[in-house]
Parts: C-alpha cells; sequence; structure tokens
C-alpha cells in the first residue's frame, strides 16, 4: 500500500469521525435486569474485542500508571455510551426541567460533554439502597453493572468493602493529581486500604458549603458593620473567637419577661446543629475523628486531645447564654433569624433561598476558623454525591468510564461559577456574600469518616454519636469516647481486613 493511500484512507476517516453524533441524553428508572455485559458492543458503540493488552482493566493488583491529563476534552469515546446508576434523577439528564440559570448551566454542559467527547449518557436513577445491592449481586456474578455510579458519600464504603468499584488511581485514562477532581478534597478522603475510590460531584457538593447569615441591622446595632466583617475575611482574621465576641453582644431581652426565650434575641441559631455544626468546628480547628496514615490504615483519633478540645468547643457555643438552640427544626432557627431575633444563623449556603423575602438586609461568610491565619474550612453533608466507577468493566469500558468522569469534573468548575453568580443575583443582598459563598465551597472538606461510619454501628458509635449525644448537653467528651472506643477500633480493623482482601 503506498503512502499516499494511506494518508487518504486515514483523511477520511478522520472525517467520518468528525461526523459522528452523540444523540440524545436518555433517563430511565432502572429496571433489575439492565446491566452491560463485557465484549457487548452495544453498550459502547465500538468494537469491544479484546486484543492481548486489554485482556484486564489493569486494576487486578498491578499498579497502572495514569496519565497527565493535560486537556480532558482532547477524547473521542466513538459515539459510546457512558451509563451513570445514579442517586439524583437530574443529575446527569439533559432532559430536566430548568427552572434557574445554573440549572440550564448544568444541562448545557451535559450536552457540551457529550458532542466534545462524543458520547451518550445513560442516566439511571436509583435509590442508593438499590445501588448498593444490585451493584453486589451484578458484580459479584461477573457482569458490570454500569460506567459510573453516583451515589452518597456515607454509602461509599459500602460499595468498597464489598469489591464493586474500582481504585480510580489505577483508572489508566484518570490522572488524580488534577485539583478539579479533589473538589471537597475528595481523594484525600476517599484514599485508605489501598486505593483511592470516589470523587466528589463537583456541582451538587458546591451549594452545601457550611457558612454563617447575619443580620446587617441587628450588627450596626451593636456598633459593627457589614465592611468590618468583610474585611476580617480578606485578611483572614475572622475566628471563632470574634463569631462568639460579636454574638455574645447582641444578646437582648425583646420581651421584657424574665428568662431568655425563643421571643428574645439571640447571638446565634442552628441549622440542623448536631450534626453539622460540631463537625464544622472539627474542621475550622483542623482535627480529624478519623486519620488515615500513608500506608492507607485508617486511625481513631477521637480520643486525642485535639478532637477533644474541638468537641468542647462546639459544646460550649452550643451551650452558651447567646446560643438558641431549635433542637433541629430548621424551619424555626429560619424565622428566629428572619425575624430579627438572632444576629447568626448557621448553615449550609442553599438555604439562602429561604431568606430571600427577609425585611432585614443580610450578608454571608465563611465559616470562621479557629485560629488567625487559618483556613476556613468546613465539613461538609455525608449526603454529599461522589462518583465511582463499578468494577468488570472491559478495558475499553474502563477507559471510556475514566475519559468520561475526568472530562466531567473539568467542565464542571463552569457551572460552579454560574451556581455562584445566579445565587448572587437572585438571593444575596451583595457581591462580598456570592464571594464568601465561592471560599465557603472552595474550602470544604470531606472525610474518611464520612465515608466509613456508616458501615458499622460500632465506627457510627464512636465517632458522629460521640458528638450527637454530647451537644447542648453536660456529658464529658472523654466519657463518651472510651466508652465506645474499643468497638469503633475493632471495627475499624475489620473494615481494612475485608477491603484489603
Amino acid at each position: 500500500m503506498s503512502k499516499k493511500f494511506l494518508a487518504i484512507v486515514l483523511l477520511l476517516c478522520v472525517v467520518m469521525m468528525s461526523f459522528a453524533g452523540c444523540g440524545d441524553t436518555t433517563t430511565t428508572t432502572i429496571s433489575s435486569d439492565f446491566i452491560i455485559t463485557s465484549g457487548d458492543s452495544s453498550s459502547s458503540g465500538t468494537d469491544d474485542t479484546k486484543t492481548s493488552d486489554e485482556q484486564s482493566s489493569g486494576t487486578n493488583g498491578s499498579q497502572t500508571v495514569q496519565q497527565n491529563i493535560k486537556n480532558p476534552l482532547e477524547v473521542n469515546l466513538g459515539g459510546a455510551e457512558i451509563t451513570i446508576y445514579s442517586v439524583d434523577k437530574d443529575a446527569f439528564n439533559t432532559s430536566a426541567k430548568a427552572s434557574t440559570k445554573s440549572d440550564q448551566s448544568r444541562i448545557d454542559m451535559l450536552k457540551k460533554l457529550e458532542k466534545k467527547i462524543n458520547c451518550k449518557i445513560v442516566n439511571k436513577y436509583v435509590s442508593a439502597s438499590q445501588i448498593q445491592t444490585q451493584a453486589f449481586a451484578t458484580i459479584s456474578s461477573g457482569k458490570s453493572l454500569s460506567h459510573l455510579i453516583l451515589t452518597n458519600a456515607y454509602m461509599s464504603a459500602g460499595l468498597v468493602s464489598n469489591k464493586t468499584v474500582e481504585n480510580i488511581k489505577n483508572v489508566p485514562t484518570m490522572d488524580v493529581t488534577k485539583d478539579y477532581l479533589n473538589v471537597g478534597g475528595a481523594v484525600e478522603a476517599s484514599t485508605y486500604g489501598g486505593g483511592t475510590w470516589y470523587v466528589a460531584e463537583p456541582i451538587k457538593i458546591y451549594t452545601l458549603a457550611q457558612g454563617i447569615f447575619f443580620n446587617k441591622r441587628v450588627l450596626n446595632e451593636i456598633g459593627a458593620k457589614d465592611t468590618d466583617l468583610y474585611k476580617l475575611v480578606t485578611n483572614k482574621q475572622w475566628t471563632v473567637g470574634k463569631l462568639k465576641d460579636l454574638a455574645a453582644k447582641a444578646v437582648k431581652d425583646l420581651d421584657g419577661k424574665p428568662g431568655m426565650t425563643g421571643e428574645d434575641r439571640w447571638g446565634i441559631t442552628y441549622i440542623d446543629a448536631a450534626s453539622s455544626f460540631a463537625p464544622t468546628i472539627l474542621e475550622a480547628c483542623d482535627v480529624k475523628m478519623l486519620v488515615t496514615d500513608q500506608s492507607g490504615k485508617i486511625k481513631y483519633n477521637m480520643e486525642s486531645p485535639e478532637v477533644i478540645n474541638a468537641i468542647n468547643l462546639a459544646n460550649d457555643i452550643v451551650k452558651s447564654n447567646y446560643s438558641l438552640l431549635k433542637d433541629g427544626k430548621d424551619d424555626d432557627a429560619i424565622k428566629q433569624f428572619t425575624s430579627g431575633r438572632s444576629l447568626f444563623l448557621y448553615g449550609p449556603v442553599f438555604y439562602v433561598s429561604k431568606l430571600s423575602d427577609m425585611e432585614d438586609d443580610f450578608g454571608f461568610l465563611p465559616f470562621p476558623s479557629n485560629k488567625s491565619d487559618g483556613n476556613y474550612n468546613s465539613a461538609v453533608n455525608w449526603n454529599t454525591s461522589v462518583l465511582m466507577i463499578p468494577k468488570n468493566l472491559s478495558a475499553k469500558e474502563l477507559k471510556n468510564a475514566g475519559s468520561f468522569l475526568q472530562a466531567y469534573c473539568y467542565l464542571a468548575n463552569d457551572v460552579n461559577t454560574s451556581v455562584k453568580e445566579d445565587y448572587t443575583a437572585r438571593y444575596f443582598r451583595d457581591d462580598e456574600s456570592g464571594d464568601n459563598f465561592a471560599l465557603a465551597a472552595k474550602m470544604q472538606k470531606l472525610t474518611v469518616a464520612q465515608s466509613i461510619s456508616n458501615t458499622n454501628e460500632a465506627i457510627l458509635t464512636g465517632t458522629y454519636r460521640v458528638i450527637w449525644n454530647l451537644i447542648g448537653k453536660n456529658t464529658a467528651a472523654s466519657t463518651g469516647i472510651q466508652s465506645s472506643k474499643s468497638a469503633a477500633v475493632l471495627a475499624i480493623d475489620e473494615l481494612m481486613k475485608k477491603i484489603k482482601k
């Protein structure tokens, strides 16, 4: 064959590929018999016959060297279907109805992704528990479930321990060193037991950012201004100590009756205090309930002085005479704030939609650090979504899954910029609040405790239940920790053994 003829053939191939379409994204409700079988060309849209170097996915114990991916959109999946089992019916659904500009931005991004890397997205909407059971049943039978799984962070370790998901560090078309894959510190949080198991769904996690809303009128009454607080944030001087001082100054008896009630003005009230405020204080103090060492072993860290001090700090704030705890009744806490009877409201940023009709002006701040020049870290609700790659994909399907996931997370940053702009325009009263929203979203931290605590009651009792049982009460943190430590440590060790088998 002449070089000239070969060049013409190659040119024609390139032209034909450029006209290959993706088709419409489809979203369906899952049926129990939907599976991808290895070698099924209909699932990938390409010839899936394995060559000698494709006999395994590269994750059978041998370490695969990942690419240094500069532009994840420079791939062509040849029209392949990318099937996603998802706990969110709209996350990967281009047919979803957009009610906001940021919704439309997400949908447009998915369509752009299909076009750029030449694929077709198939969204399978299921519950988290269905994903667990179907993944185990399907994968243990030697078949493949899907290309990606979108589940909750607290469900992730169950999939890991059941050997149903891949170590994404071994996926040859992924580069987990990229910042856009480590949103919420997901890579660090999911690196344990010899693997890295998930990345955060970067759009869903964005609006879960924890922060502090403040009433500007009340702030002015105690002799401060919003510009003062915004300057503190910029100068990295916004601390837990400053939060406490201002909250204490805001306390005022409004009804003239003995004792403080909900009709009086408080310093701070809380949305979902027991489950989210204390873990965020731990993040503000830069401490973890569980830590992972360099070998991937998870160690119990609750009894460290730093953790105990952070838990006690959270409890002291909640029990203080400037705090009003509404027993987890979010709407009551919001009403307390919107009626001007609380200077601060702690909670996730998406609750700003319930403040839009508030008569007083308000602003938003990232959660403070416990020290000057510290980072404004905050915890993430463990219901946040994470993305995982299930096992038993053929070599080609695994590469496609990795390429898709890398490209999706890469483009998601543009959507989050749109979310920030949308929230600023629709809900916030000033640009500084929008900037602080973006800062809070950037500084969120997933933890290994969120990943594994739900796998065993003993681990949950030795971590989160210590906090839940303590907040607002007089029980010493050390007492709860010591009573549950042994069982928690044993359960963690057993989980690690199961994962490493």
